[in-house]
Order: structure tokens, then sequence, then C-alpha cells
């Protein structure tokens, strides 16, 4: 099977009332290994990535700034 684009779309929020955005970049990880670093601009993010048929695990992480702690998401399996 030929590799397909495949848009992701992140939006960072804070779980509470804030002025501010989170600011950083979100990574991608497929596989266990980060396959896009995506910059936050106005608390959103995204990335194309080419993906050959095939089953994968998905995570995103934020490793946080002055206003906002780390994150990592649940892993997603992509099929």
């Amino acid at each position: 099977y030929a590799a397909q684009a495949w848009k992701f779309e992140v939006t960072a929020e804070p779980g509470r009332p804030s002025f501010f955005a989170p600011r950083g970049e979100i990574t991608l990880a497929r596989d266990g290994v980060v396959v896009a670093e995506m910059p936050l601009v106005a608390g959103k993010a995204s990335a194309t990535l080419e993906l050959e048929a095939g089953q994968y695990e998905l995570a995103y992480g934020y490793a946080g700034d002055r206003n906002f702690a780390q994150s990592i998401s649940e892993k997603v399996t992509l099929t």
C-alpha cells in the first residue's frame, strides 16, 4: 500500500482558567519514537505525516513552560 498523508492537530488548553496560553512545542511520537515537533501558536499545533498502511501507537507530549505543567497523552492506536 502507498503511504497516505495524515494531518494531526492538537489544541493545548489550560486545565484551569488562565490569561496565558501554553507555549513551546508539542511532540508527536509514533511507536515510542518522536516523529514531529510542532510549535504551539495560540495554543494550537499541527503536523502532516506520511504513513504507510499498518498499525501505529501514537502519543503527544508537552514539556511544559513557566505557567503550565508537563503533559503526556494517552496512547492511541491508529489502524
